[in-house]
């Protein structure tokens, strides 16, 4: 686990982040829309002495903790590093100053499996200086995915870019993009027609899933993006697609950092299932999918999407990380002048 400054809030009289930035609306999120909806989901924004910008998403998962990639939390940590606090937003649009509430990092946990050189174990955790207590967290899937999810939308919410080229993160917006497949990590999305998707700045989102009495599930954390094609990733266009960190494989890490996910199992092993394998499905198999067999195949029509193994939008194995481009992707000396320049008090 890594440690951020247990910072504190505003003192009586002091300026907040929020009153300190200039007016300027943003958008985000490939093919959506904007929305007041989802309160859980917040930004995560750097700011120090009246300079600042958005860098990742996240999603409140119980009064105190977040849940975000863990490449937005070593993008975090390199924000602290520079002596930065690191805050959790909740605001429909970032730059009007106009936060519904906010809370100060002052812990910062990625999994200790995940290496900058691979997407696996893409999961981490903030745990904020006071609780939250101004929404409801989201409630977390338990379950692994199943055929049932075939057909279905994965709802996405984020503070994104809304394009490959473009810089307008700071929205929160949604959008929802059909179910692909998954693995043992991770849920994929793509739309057909490469017109929606997630992108830059919506890394640590949400990735939700919809119940049939209407009600939201978080089931991923936003990851990367991909071309189911080959080649660069692009936001969108042909074969544009999205992986998002499986949370109901991660639930159990998720409690052992500390976090009150307080979803109940009438088993004796030591899993979040209801079943007593030591696997995270429902079935009596061992892997984590709900069918009968050894795989983890959703439905055993054929291999799974390749999948790229690196972080380097640069690389040629086709994987672009789906944080802004404030989250040192342009290196952070870079990313820090390129915030400073946009968000300077006048």
């Amino acid at each position: 686990a890594q440690e951020g400054p247990a910072a504190s809030e505003a003192k009586d009289g002091e300026e907040t982040p929020a009153e300190a930035l200039p007016a300027e609306v943003v958008s985000a999120i490939v093919g959506g829309a904007p929305t007041s909806d989802f309160q859980m989901v917040g930004s995560l924004f750097a700011y120090s002495g009246g300079y600042g910008g958005d860098f990742c998403s996240g999603t409140l998962v119980s009064p105190k903790w977040v849940v975000t990639a863990a490449h937005c939390i070593v993008a975090a940590q390199d924000y602290v590093d520079y002596g930065y606090d690191v805050y959790f937003v909740i605001a429909d649009e970032v730059y009007t100053g106009d936060w519904d509430d906010y809370g100060v990092a002052a812990e910062l946990i990625k999994h200790s499996s995940y290496r900058d050189s691979s997407v696996a174990y893409d999961i981490g955790l903030i745990k904020l200086a006071r609780n939250m207590n101004s929404v409801t967290p989201m409630p977390v899937n338990t379950d692994a995915p199943r055929t049932t999810w075939a057909g279905k939308n994965v709802t996405y919410v984020g503070y994104g870019i809304t394009g490959t080229t473009k810089s307008d993160s700071g929205t929160r917006r949604t959008v929802d993009v059909p179910y692909y497949t998954f693995d043992e990590h991770f849920v994929y999305t793509t739309d057909s027609v490469g017109k929606k998707n997630i992108c830059s700045g919506d890394s640590g989102g949400a990735a939700l899933m919809q119940a049939a009495d209407g009600s939201y599930e978080l089931v991923g954390a936003n990851s990367f993006g991909f071309n189911t094609n080959g080649g660069s990733p692009n936001c969108e266009g042909a074969g544009a697609a999205a992986g998002s960190t499986r949370l109901d494989y991660f639930y159990d890490w998720a409690v052992e950092q500390g976090v009150p996910l307080d979803e109940a199992d009438a088993d004796t092993d030591a899993d979040s299932d209801s079943d007593t394998d030591s696997d995270s499905d429902s079935d009596s198999d061992s892997d984590t999918d709900s069918d009968s067999d050894s795989d983890v195949n959703l439905d055993d029509t054929g291999d799974l999407p390749e999948r790229p193994k690196s972080n380097d939008p640069n690389s040629s194995l086709g994987m672009c990380a789906a944080a802004s481009p404030g989250a040192g992707l342009l290196g952070l000396g870079a990313a820090l002048g390129l915030l400073i320049t946009r968000r300077r008090r006048s």
